[in-house]
C-alpha cells in the first residue's frame, strides 16, 4: 500500500474482528485465534469501499434534496437504497441512541457549566459573596 493510501488503523480493524467473533451470534471460542496480515488488509479495504459507496449514494441523495449537509438520513437512506434495507432499524436505532448520549452529555455539561455541582442555595450564597467582595474593592478603590 502506498503512504497516500486511504486506510483504517489495524488495529482498530484487528479489534472489531474479535469483537465480533467473540460477542457475536457464534459460541465464543475458548482457544485464541489471530488474523493474517493480509486479511486485515483486504477487510480494511472491504470497509473503505463500502464506506465510499454509502458516501458517493447518500451525496446523490442529498444533492437531489438541495441540501449542502450530508444528514443521518441521506445515509440511512442510501443504505436502503443500495439493497441493505434490512439494517434500517438497527441504524435508526443506532442514531436515536447517539442523539439520546450527545443530549445528556450536552446537558450535563450546561449544568455543570452553570452549577458546578451546587445547590442553588450554595450558588446564591457564592454570589453574595461575590457581590460582597466586588463591593469591597470598589469602596477600597474609592477611598484612595
Amino acid at each position: 500500500m502506498s503512504e497516500t493510501e486511504e486506510t483504517l488503523p489495524r488495529a482498530t480493524v484487528q479489534k472489531i474482528i474479535k469483537e465480533i467473533l467473540m460477542n457475536g451470534e457464534n459460541e465464543p471460542s475458548t482457544k485464541e485465534f489471530s488474523c493474517a496480515k493480509e486479511t486485515v488488509d483486504i477487510l480494511s479495504t472491504a470497509c473503505l469501499e463500502f464506506i465510499k459507496m454509502i458516501s458517493m449514494q447518500s451525496n446523490e441523495i442529498c444533492e437531489k434534496d438541495k441540501k449542502k449537509t450530508i444528514a443521518p438520513e441521506h445515509a440511512i437512506q442510501a443504505i436502503s437504497t443500495l439493497g441493505w434495507e434490512q439494517h434500517e432499524k438497527d441504524l435508526k436505532d443506532t442514531w436515536e441512541n447517539s442523539r439520546e448520549v450527545t443530549k445528556a452529555i450536552q446537558e450535563r455539561s450546561h449544568a455543570s457549566r452553570h452549577t458546578a455541582g451546587m445547590s442553588e442555595a450554595e450558588l446564591l450564597a457564592a454570589q453574595e459573596q461575590l457581590f460582597a467582595a466586588s463591593r469591597a474593592r470598589f469602596d477600597a478603590s474609592g477611598q484612595q
